[in-house]
């Protein structure tokens, strides 16, 4: 039993990760958040293991004091305080887990890989529905072959942009700049929800359309599979992509203060304001899917390994559910030890075999399809 320290411990993604722990693990549980009120209900649940605090992740000397006494911290906070958290888990000689961050913020992580190592820390840069397990499907197609030529990733989910605040930033944020995709073992610069095509999903989701987002999968995967080619591509659905083009048309993805009348607002942080935490409708279905591609050779012969996933929920997020279980199931990983040290990213962390047996026996079903050709084409 280990004591795991939860930051942003009130959010939808937390939530899930916390009833996991609670149910699964017995781990001892401290949930911090800006204010304590809002996780005043987990206690009464299991007020032997479960402890509150209110932790603001921007005051350092704070965060460090609510690291002094925890095993393990789990990060579910916004991805800008991906950095100086993994910096205070360092410092504090603390293992840590995080949902992720894009490919930057990432490359900032993987440089504090030595500081880890002397401190004793393992360090999981991302361990959410993706980054996590996206790298984590890739890893484990790659394992089976004798060879890797490429690994596809590709993502589609529809949760309402208005469902929170975090989305509102992280959709803006994700939809201008340049992403990064390995090709033939090079990284190559593409527009973030620029190029798009037509991806055939497993039924009953079917053709999505899907864009590159600067996710880290191309960096990250091939420190551990000798592979020339990594994409990552995902779809939000007709509808919910329009709302993200019309708020990047009219300017809205800017995170410098503009002037409004005698205030300094950022065009972002207005948007999400506006529209974040409306939550989302009672009969509205949500979904998260993955369709990975691993392609390469197996005993002379071309193949592929496809792995597909669909997570529905009906009122509520299945990103969160699969974010959340992700990070549950990391977190205890981690708890339990022989996690390698340093900042290791999901697919070096873990096994992908174990990992995606962990999600089976909590109800999230991958489905691998193998191919086997002579000569494919």
């Amino acid at each position: 039993m280990k004591r795991i320290l939860v930051l942003g411990a009130a959010g939808a993604m937390a939530a899930v990760a916390i009833e996991d722990l609670l149910e699964r693990t017995d781990h001892e549980l401290v949930l911090a958040d800006l204010s304590a009120r809002p996780l005043e209900a987990w206690p009464e649940r299991a007020p032997e293991r479960v402890t509150t605090r209110a932790v603001d992740v921007r005051d350092a000397a704070g965060l460090g004091s609510a690291m002094a006494d925890v095993d393990v911290v789990l990060n579910t906070t916004w991805t800008r305080f991906a950095v100086p958290v993994t910096r205070a888990a360092i410092a504090a000689g603390v293992d840590l887990v995080d949902l992720g961050a894009y490919a930057e913020t990432t490359l900032e992580l993987l440089a504090l890989d030595e500081e880890a190592r002397a401190a004793g820390c393992c360090v999981v840069p991302g361990c959410g529905g993706g980054p996590g397990l996206n790298g984590l499907l890739g890893r484990h197609g790659a394992d089976q072959l004798d060879a890797v030529d490429s690994i596809e990733m590709y993502s589609h989910l529809n949760d309402p942009i208005g469902m929170s605040a975090g989305i509102v930033i992280t959709r803006l944020e994700s939809s201008v700049g340049m992403a990064l995709v390995l090709e033939d073992g090079e990284l190559v610069e593409r527009p973030n929800f620029g190029e798009g095509r037509i991806v055939e999903f497993a039924a009953p989701i079917g053709p999505i359309r899907v864009h590159y987002l600067p996710h880290p999968e191309p960096i990250t995967l091939p420190r551990f599979v000798d592979v020339p080619n990594v994409s990552y591509m995902l779809g939000y659905g007709e509808s919910e992509e329009a709302i993200v083009r019309g708020l990047v048309d009219l300017g809205f993805t800017g995170l410098e203060p503009i002037a409004v009348g005698d205030q300094a607002v950022a065009p972002a942080v207005f948007a999400a304001a506006l529209l974040g935490g409306r939550g989302i409708d009672p009969g509205r279905e949500t979904v998260n899917a993955k369709h990975t591609i691993v392609s390469g050779t197996l005993d002379g012969a071309e193949a592929q390994l496809i792995y597909d996933m669909g997570v529905f929920c009906t009122g509520a997020s299945a990103s969160a559910l699969v974010t959340g279980v992700c990070a549950a199931v990391g977190t205890d990983l981690v708890a339990q030890g022989g996690c390698p040290r340093g900042v290791v990213p999901s697919e070096g962390a873990f096994d992908p075999p174990s990992f995606v047996g962990a999600l089976a026996a909590r109800g999230i079903a991958i489905q691998e399809t193998r191919i086997v050709r002579s000569a494919m084409g």
